[in-house]
C-alpha cells in the first residue's frame, strides 16, 4: 500500500487518468462520507476503484446496476458504468468507473482519512455533535423535518410500514417499498429523518375521523397563519420544539386562527426517509 496519504495526493489526480487504486478501509467512520450500512452508492464506488472493472455475480448485479445509475443521475456526469456479461437483465457483469468516479473514489477516502484523524484528536468525544450537524446541516425543500428513530418495521408483499418515533413519544408512520427497507438498512432503534411537503399536508379541526383514520395526525396549536394569493400557510406548533407546516386553500384554512387547538394529517405514502448519517 502506497505510504502517501490519500488526502495528500488527491490533489495531484488528473480527472482523465487516474489508475486503479487502493483504497484505505473506511467502513465505521461515522458521518455522510462513511461507507457503510444505507449508504450502497458509496460502497459500490469504493469497491469498483480497486481494479479496472469489478466482476459482480448474479446475485449482486441488480444493486451494483441500480447504484451505477444513481450515482450517474445525482452527479449529473457519467461516474460509473454497468456492463452485463450476457445482456440479461439478471445476469453478472462488470462495475466500471471512469476517471471522474474514480477521482471522486479519493475525494471519499480523503475524506474519510480527514473525519478519523479528527476522531483520533477529539478521543471520540464528538461523535454525537458531527452526527446533529450533519442533522441539521440537511438542505430539502420539504418544509416538514422530522427526526426521529424506527421503533418497528412491519414487513409486507407490496410496501412496509416503518413506525418512527418522534420527541415526545409521538408517532409518525412511513411506507416504503421492500427494496428502499434493503437499501436504507432499515431497523429498530436506528435514527432517520422524515421529510412531508407542507402540499401533502393538511389541517384538520379534530385528530377524529374516519375519514383520515390512515392518516398521521399530530396534534398542536395553530402558531402562524401566512396568506399567499389564494394559498394560506398554516404554521402547527406540535411540542417539543416540532413545528408543522401544511398549505391549504382559503376555504379550508378559515376556521383557523393563532392559539387554536389543529392537527396536520398526512398519509404515510407522502412521508420520505432519509438516513441520519
Amino acid at each position: 500500500m502506497n505510504d502517501q496519504p490519500v488526502s495528500e495526493i488527491t490533489d495531484q489526480l488528473s480527472p482523465d487518468r487516474v489508475a486503479p487504486l487502493r483504497l484505505y478501509p473506511v467502513a465505521g467512520i461515522p458521518g455522510p462520507f462513511a461507507v457503510a450500512a444505507g449508504h450502497d452508492r458509496l460502497a459500490w464506488l469504493e469497491r469498483a476503484a480497486v481494479a479496472d472493472a469489478l466482476a459482480v455475480g448474479a446475485e449482486a448485479a441488480g444493486e451494483a446496476r441500480r447504484a451505477a445509475e444513481e450515482l450517474n443521475n445525482l452527479a449529473g456526469e457519467r461516474l460509473a458504468e454497468w456492463e452485463a456479461e450476457d445482456g440479461g437483465e439478471g445476469s453478472r457483469g462488470r462495475l466500471r468507473l471512469t476517471p471522474r468516479g474514480r477521482r471522486l473514489a479519493m475525494v471519499l477516502v480523503a475524506l474519510a482519512e480527514e473525519r478519523q484523524l479528527l476522531r483520533q484528536r477529539c478521543g471520540g468525544h464528538f461523535d454525537a455533535d458531527l452526527q446533529l450537524l450533519e442533522r441539521v446541516a440537511v438542505r430539502t425543500s420539504a418544509r416538514n423535518q422530522f427526526s426521529g428513530r424506527v421503533q418497528a418495521v412491519e414487513r409486507g408483499p407490496l410496501l412496509d410500514q416503518v413506525l418512527l418515533a418522534l420527541p415526545g413519544g409521538r408517532l409518525l408512520r412511513a411506507s416504503v417499498t421492500p427494496e428502499s427497507t434493503r437499501c436504507l438498512g432499515l431497523a429498530p432503534g436506528q435514527e432517520l429523518v422524515a421529510l412531508v411537503k407542507a402540499s401533502a399536508t393538511l389541517v384538520l379541526g379534530s385528530g377524529e375521523g374516519s375519514d383520515y383514520a390512515d392518516y398521521n395526525r399530530l396534534g398542536g396549536v395553530v402558531q402562524r397563519i401566512q396568506e399567499s394569493g389564494e394559498r394560506r400557510e398554516i404554521v402547527v406548533d406540535l411540542g417539543h420544539g416540532l413545528t408543522g407546516v401544511a398549505n391549504a386553500g382559503a376555504d379550508l384554512a378559515e376556521p383557523f386562527a393563532p392559539g387554536q387547538p389543529a392537527w396536520i394529517a398526512f398519509r404515510p405514502s407522502a412521508v420520505l426517509l432519509g438516513l441520519v448519517s
